[in-house]
């Protein structure tokens, strides 16, 4: 249980890197408009329900775009 809450921990303190991220990996990239981007409709979320692998893929988009997240203190 202690291991689900770190976790938890953990992506509550990025959410918002990944968040910002995603979308500027999907404007440079993807080229998506700017209107999705500047929504508040979440990007993970969207990822989360369409990919069982959700996190394999946000890590790499974070990855390969040049960014990085932040690790908590244990």
């Amino acid at each position: 249980m202690q291991t689900m809450l770190r976790w938890l921990r953990w992506l509550q303190m990025n959410l918002t890197n990944i968040e910002g991220y995603l979308r500027r990996a999907g404007m440079e990239i993807l080229g998506l408009e700017e209107e999705l981007l500047t929504s508040r409709a979440s990007l993970l979320g969207a990822i989360r329900e369409r990919h069982r692998n959700w996190l394999e893929i946000t890590q790499r988009i974070i990855c390969n775009s040049g960014g990085w997240l932040s690790s908590i203190p244990w």
